[in-house]
């Protein structure tokens, strides 16, 4: 609950054929270098969790458009330092949760970038 941490996942480097992967990692805003991470923006979708990735090498369930999401900005070769509501939340600590919902324009202000999915291609949609 501290204002000068935050916890950001580290997207494993894979395949597209890979599981998806991450780590959980505490960073202070105070180490600027250290905390230096991109923002993910995407619409929740469906409240029913289908989708497995690894965090910490325990598998957890997540919403399939966070799911296409991390398997969208995945790279092959490199990890991917990210900001992910649903996943650097702690979701079932509701003061936590609140704290950190507050701070969220600030978290977005913060990263060197934001990404947004806005979900799979549809009906041409990727012609835009």
């Amino acid at each position: 609950s501290s204002k000068s941490e935050i916890r950001i996942i580290i997207l494993k480097p894979s395949t597209v054929s890979m599981p998806l992967e991450c780590t959980l990692q505490h960073v202070s805003n105070a180490n600027k270098s250290r905390a230096s991470y991109k923002a993910l923006s995407y619409t929740w979708g469906p409240p029913e969790p289908t989708k497995i990735l690894l965090r910490n090498g325990i598998q957890i369930q997540v919403r399939e458009n966070l799911w296409q999401a991390l398997h969208h900005v995945r790279q092959e070769s490199s990890s991917l330092r990210l900001w992910v509501d649903a996943l650097c939340i702690n979701q079932e600590d509701i003061p936590e949760r609140n704290e950190q919902v507050s701070r969220m324009g600030t978290l977005y202000n913060q990263a060197e970038e934001v990404l947004v999915w806005l979900g799979p291609e549809k009906d041409g949609s990727d012609i835009a």
